[in-house]
C-alpha cells in the first residue's frame, strides 16, 4: 500500500469520524455545532470601571480582557467599549456554570506580586507573558503527596525582575515567599476564629512526620496571617471576627477602605462597620480558611488563604539569597478539595485556567465590576446561518461545474465535489465543537477557495504528458505544499494577536489548508490516478 492510497483511508475514516460526532452531539445536546453569538444569540455582561478613563486607557482595558478570553480559550467572546466608564462583554452561551466561570475570569484584576519579609519582590510586569505555562508536574514533584487537585502555573521572570528578586532575597534564606493574585489594597480583614483553627489537625500531622513540635495556638496562628499581610505602606490588618473589642476603635484610612468578611457574618456587625464609614465586602466562608505548612524560619506561614489572594508560601531557596540572580523560572501551585477525584482533577485544571489566563492578560489599570447579565439574540440568526451553509454548497457546486467544464470530465467534478465536501465535513465537525461564529465561517469559505486552487494545480499536472506518473505528482505537490506552507504561515500571525474577532478566521483558515495540505489533496490526486487515468 503506497502513501496516497493510506491518505485515501486516513481521509474515509476522518470524515466518518466527523459524521459520526455531529451526530452524536445532535443526539445528546440537540445540536450537530455549537454555534457563535452571531447565529444563535448569548449572554452579555456588563463590565464597570471605577472611573472614566482616556482612549488609550479603554483601548489596554480590552485588549487586556480579549486576552483573558483567548487564553481561556473562549475565542467567541466579543469585548468592545461603551464609553468611556462602560465595557459590554458577550458571550456565546447562557449556560450558568460557564458564565460564572467566565465572570470569575474577567473580574479579577489580574494583580501578581511575589512578597518577602515584608517587601515586593516580583510583579506582574516583570513576568514574560510568553512563558506562563502549565507547571502542575513540576509541584507535583516537590508535593508528591497532594492527591488529584493539585494545580500547578509556571513562568518566567525578566532579567531586571530577577534582579530586583535577588536583591530582596538577600540573606533570607527559608524566609516565605508570600505569592498573591489580587492580595486585598486598603483592607481589613475579618476571619472567623473557626476558620483560623479549620486546618489546625493536618499542620499538626505535618509537625509529627517531621518529628518537630509546632504552635498552634490562636494567638499564634492569627499572628501568622498578620505577618502573611505584612508589606511596606499597604499593611492588611487582621482580627478575629468575633472579638469585637480588638477591632473596635479601628477606623477607616478614605471612604474606600474595605472590609472582608465572610457570607454569614451577623447583619449588627455589618452595621456597626458601615456606620463607621467602611465599605463591607462580603466573601464565601471557606474563601477565609488558611492552609498552612512548617517554615525553618517562622516555625508556621500561611500557605493558601482564598480570601487575601494567597496562592502559596515556598521557602527562599539558599541559592537565591546570597543576592545574586541565578535562575528566572519559577511556579505558583495549589490544592482544590472536591468529594470526588474526578470532579478534583476537573476544579483543579479550571484553577489552573483561571491564574493562567488572568496572568496572561495582565493587571487592570483600573478596578472593574460585573453588572447584571442579561439574554442577548441573535443579530443574524438561523435565517442568515442557512443563507452561509446553503452559499458554500453553492460555492462547492458551481466551482466543480466550472472545474468540470475545463476538463471535460464528470469524473473530475464528481472528485472535486468528494474532495471539498469531506474537507468542509473534517472542519465544521472540529471547529463546531468549540464554536462558529461569522469569521469561523469565513474561514470556512477562504479554506474551500484554497482546496480548489490547490485541486486545480493537481489535475493540471497530473493530466499533463510531461514524465511519468509519479513525478508529475511530485511537481504538483511541491506547488501545492508550498503555497498552502504561505497560507498557513500568513495566519499565524493573525492567532497570536489577541484579537478575538479575527482569530475563529485564522483557525479556521489555517485548519482548513492543514488538513488539505496532509490528507485531502492526496486522497484527491489518488483518486485522479485511480479513476480518472486509471492506473494503480
Amino acid at each position: 500500500m503506497d502513501w496516497l492510497k493510506i491518505r485515501i483511508y486516513l481521509f474515509i475514516v476522518l470524515v466518518a469520524v466527523g459524521l459520526a460526532s455531529m451526530g452524536y452531539r445532535y443526539y445528546t445536546e440537540g445540536t450537530p455545532v455549537y454555534l457563535g453569538i452571531d447565529f444563535s444569540g448569548g449572554t452579555r455582561i456588563p463590565v464597570l470601571l471605577e472611573r472614566p478613563v482616556d482612549a488609550d486607557t479603554m483601548s489596554d482595558i480590552v485588549d487586556n480582557i480579549k486576552k483573558r478570553a483567548s487564553s481561556f480559550a473562549l475565542t467567541e467572546v466579543k469585548v468592545r467599549a461603551l464609553g468611556s466608564d462602560e465595557i459590554a462583554i458577550e458571550l456565546p452561551t447562557s449556560s450558568e456554570e460557564y458564565v460564572s466561570r467566565v465572570e470569575e475570569i474577567l473580574s479579577s484584576k489580574g494583580v501578581f506580586m511575589a512578597i518577602v519579609d515584608g517587601k515586593i519582590a516580583v510583579t506582574g510586569e516583570d513576568l514574560y507573558e510568553s512563558s506562563i505555562n502549565d507547571a502542575t508536574e513540576s509541584a507535583r514533584m516537590s508535593k508528591p503527596g497532594a492527591g488529584p487537585g493539585l494545580w500547578g502555573v509556571g513562568f518566567t521572570v525578566t532579567q531586571k525582575g530577577a534582579e530586583k528578586m535577588a536583591a530582596t532575597m538577600n540573606n533570607k534564606a527559608n524566609y516565605p515567599v508570600y505569592m498573591f493574585l489580587d492580595r486585598p489594597s486598603n483592607s481589613v480583614i475579618l476571619v472567623p476564629r473557626s476558620a483560623l483553627l479549620e486546618n489546625v489537625p493536618a499542620l499538626q500531622t505535618e509537625f509529627e512526620k517531621r518529628g518537630t513540635i509546632g504552635d498552634t495556638g490562636e494567638q499564634m496562628l492569627l499572628n501568622v496571617l498578620i505577618t502573611t499581610m505584612k508589606l511596606e505602606k499597604d499593611d492588611v490588618p487582621v482580627y478575629i471576627l468575633e472579638d469585637t473589642n480588638s477591632y473596635a476603635l479601628i477606623t477607616p484610612t478614605n471612604n474606600q477602605t474595605k472590609v472582608l468578611v465572610p457570607d454569614n457574618v451577623s447583619p449588627d456587625v455589618v452595621s456597626n462597620l458601615e456606620s463607621r464609614g467602611f465599605s463591607v465586602v462580603r466573601r464565601p466562608y471557606s474563601d477565609f480558611v488558611p492552609s498552612y505548612m512548617p517554615n525553618e524560619i517562622h516555625g508556621v506561614v500561611a500557605d493558601e488563604w482564598a480570601v487575601a489572594g494567597l496562592m502559596n508560601a515556598p521557602g527562599v531557596s539558599p541559592d537565591l539569597s546570597i543576592g545574586v540572580a541565578t535562575g528566572n523560572s519559577y511556579y505558583v501551585s495549589g490544592v482544590v478539595d472536591a468529594q470526588t477525584n474526578t470532579l478534583a482533577v476537573q476544579k483543579a485544571q479550571e484553577q489552573k485556567q483561571r491564574i493562567m489566563s488572568i496572568l496572561k492578560g495582565g493587571a487592570l489599570p483600573v478596578q472593574i465590576t460585573l453588572g447584571s447579565r442579561t439574554i442577548v439574540p441573535a443579530p443574524l440568526g438561523g435565517k442568515f446561518l442557512e443563507y452561509s451553509v446553503l452559499g458554500i454548497l453553492l460555492a462547492i457546486i458551481s466551482i466543480s461545474l466550472f472545474i468540470g467544464l475545463r476538463y471535460r470530465s464528470p469524473k473530475v467534478i464528481i472528485g472535486l465535489l468528494l474532495a471539498s465536501l469531506g474537507e468542509v465535513i473534517i472542519l465544521v465537525s472540529f471547529i463546531g465543537s468549540f464554536s462558529i461564529d461569522l469569521g469561523a465561517m469565513a474561514g470556512i469559505i477562504a479554506a474551500i477557495g484554497i482546496s480548489v486552487d490547490s485541486e486545480v494545480v493537481i489535475t493540471d499536472e497530473m493530466l499533463s504528458k510531461s514524465g511519468n506518473i509519479k513525478d508529475r505528482i511530485k511537481r504538483a505537490f511541491e506547488i501545492v505544499m508550498t503555497t498552502g506552507a504561505i497560507s498557513v504561515i500568513t495566519m499565524i500571525p493573525l492567532i497570536f494577536s489577541g484579537l478575538t474577532e479575527i482569530i475563529g478566521f485564522a483557525t479556521s483558515t489555517m485548519l482548513g489548508t492543514l488538513i488539505g495540505m496532509f490528507i485531502s489533496r492526496y486522497a484527491y490526486a489518488e483518486y485522479i490516478k485511480r479513476f480518472v487515468l486509471q492506473e494503480d
